[in-house]
């Protein structure tokens, strides 16, 4: 459930609840639905929901309104049918990057599809570090995203995308929970970090 607030409200108001659901099989998550609901600052409602067989592989997408395929082009199902929805994603690529950490494999990648947009993220895990938090200095580890976008985006998003995603770090627990405490996002107005409060 994400909104903005605030200064950032005033720019670019937006509300969405996304949600997921899945199952653990033999050690491995498996992805079965997938739901989001958002308004932009046109006030337009857009939807996208996703489901997924048995094997955790997409078979039916609905999304609404249906984009302009000359604008957006339309992702075959057969091409995102390996790729996860966003929340799926990362559970699935926190695990994998546990793994990879431990293994001393620097980047993880996952393929993520919204019911719109199919891309690659890559999690480079820079360097072994500490952050001060509720007043103890707790290990960290600090990871850069990369996103690849594949199919699906506008003309629009590609142009922003050939400008430059904004630098993000995220700091990962370095121990068994491995969850992500502190994000830093390096944007035109400056920097943004939001903690783990819970």
């Amino acid at each position: 459930d994400t909104k903005t607030t605030g200064m950032a409200n005033m720019f670019a108001p937006l509300k969405s609840v996304s949600w997921a659901s899945g199952r653990i099989y033999e050690g491995q998550i498996v992805p079965q639905k997938y739901n989001s609901r958002s308004n932009s600052d046109e006030g337009k409602g857009r939807t996208a929901e996703l489901t997924y067989d048995e094997d955790g592989l997409l078979f039916e997408r609905m999304t609404s309104p249906v984009d302009d395929p000359a604008w957006r082009p339309e992702v075959p199902i057969e091409e995102a049918r390996n790729a996860y929805d966003p929340i799926s994603a990362f559970f699935i690529l926190r695990e994998k990057m546990f793994s990879n950490v431990n293994r001393h494999i620097k980047d993880t990648q996952v393929m993520t599809y919204d019911g719109r947009r199919l891309a690659e993220f890559t999690f480079k895990a820079i360097n072994n570090g500490t952050k001060l938090r509720d007043g103890k200095i707790v290990p960290v580890i600090n990871t850069v995203p990369f996103r690849k976008p594949i199919n699906g985006y506008t003309p629009k998003e590609l142009k922003k995308f050939d400008e430059g995603d904004p630098k993000i770090h995220v700091y990962w627990s370095a121990d068994k929970r491995f969850i992500p405490l502190e994000f830093e996002i390096y944007h035109w107005s400056g920097k943004i970090t939001a903690n783990l409060e819970e």
